[in-house]
């Protein structure tokens, strides 16, 4: 999918467009497959994409739009999952505290307050 993505960025929004054969193409899964294994991946990791800033270009004027594109997908695809956790702690925090409060007078001791899920809110986003 990130290969088919990078190929139409080059191919429809760079000044002059960058291509890249289907030969090339072929070779870059290839090449990422092979890190996968030597790295004791059956998956290729989002991160294996790197190596594709030094492969997908044809002049080295070419090389940067290609590197630039691969970092802004890396990144984004990263603060997603960060996100993701986020969310998944503070609902996590928000059910316990839910569920404490609606068996309110037992006074447990492992009872979650609304401030402490605001505390940990404001930790996990620092």
């Amino acid at each position: 999918d990130i290969l088919a993505r990078l190929r139409s960025h080059l191919m429809e929004e760079c000044e002059p467009p960058i291509y890249i054969s289907d030969r090339r193409l072929l070779k870059c899964i290839n090449m990422l497959k092979m890190c996968a294994f030597t790295n004791g991946r059956s998956q290729v990791s989002e991160f294996d994409m790197l190596l594709l800033k030094h492969v997908c270009w044809s002049s080295p004027e070419e090389q940067g739009k290609v590197d630039d594109w691969i970092i802004d997908q890396l990144i984004s695809q990263t603060e997603t999952k960060q996100l993701r956790y986020l969310l998944l702690g503070v609902f996590t925090r928000c059910c316990k505290s839910m569920n404490s409060n609606s068996g309110e007078g037992s006074g447990s001791a492992g009872s979650v307050s609304g401030s402490d899920v605001a505390s940990d809110v404001e930790n996990l986003v620092e």
